[in-house]
């Protein structure tokens, strides 16, 4: 989603319909609600205690940012945010000492797949400056759920309510309106 010079996008920046989203020039975020429940899946279904304490650093860092902000600061201590990359920096390599790439056998022909731990422990550490963009900047949400779901119901308007031949005509201002105009009125902007 757009919101002014920030680009949040969901947990995947690396596939094909949101990597071409990494080439605008904005300061890019990405949604922890994704994270989260990956985090939550790993904990869950492997019992990796790192995914778990993961997912309460995450949670940890959110209740910091909102508590700052009630206070009316616009940035983190630096000492804090230092010592959050730290612990995260620590359980993400804890997560790959538990997690090592998988080893080819010999004659096995192509790739060799990671786990889902493996994948997400990858992810964590390449986009850990968009994943902790909210810490940085309190400008930048934790999520984009509002967003989503703001623009899942416009959708499914657009699906039901639309013949197909309005819907090409439509659908670029119908979107721009659907999630910029309840963007405005979250960050408190009138129109």
């Amino acid at each position: 989603m757009r919101w002014g010079s920030y680009l949040i996008s969901k947990a995947h920046p690396f596939m094909t319909a949101w990597s071409a989203s990494l080439e605008y020039l904005c300061i890019h975020a990405l949604c922890n609600a994704h994270y989260l429940r990956e985090l939550t899946f790993i904990f869950e279904q492997f019992g990796q205690e790192w995914a778990k304490e993961m997912k309460a650093l995450l949670l940890e860092i959110k209740a910091s940012v909102e508590r700052a902000r009630e206070q009316g600061l616009t940035s983190l201590p630096q000492a804090t945010k230092q010592d959050f990359e730290q612990r995260y920096n620590q359980l993400v390599q804890t997560g790959m000492a538990a997690n090592p790439p998988p080893q080819k056998r010999p004659g096995q022909r192509g790739k060799v797949a990671k786990s889902d731990a493996l994948n997400l422990l990858l992810r964590l550490q390449s986009y850990q400056h968009m994943i902790l963009r909210f810490m940085h900047d309190f400008a930048v949400s934790f999520t984009n759920n509002l967003a989503e779901a703001d623009l899942r119901m416009m959708k499914l308007r657009q699906k039901i309510d639309f013949p197909v031949s309005v819907q090409k005509r439509v659908w670029l201002s119908f979107v721009t309106c659907a999630v910029t105009f309840p963007l405005c009125r979250n960050k408190g902007l009138s129109f």
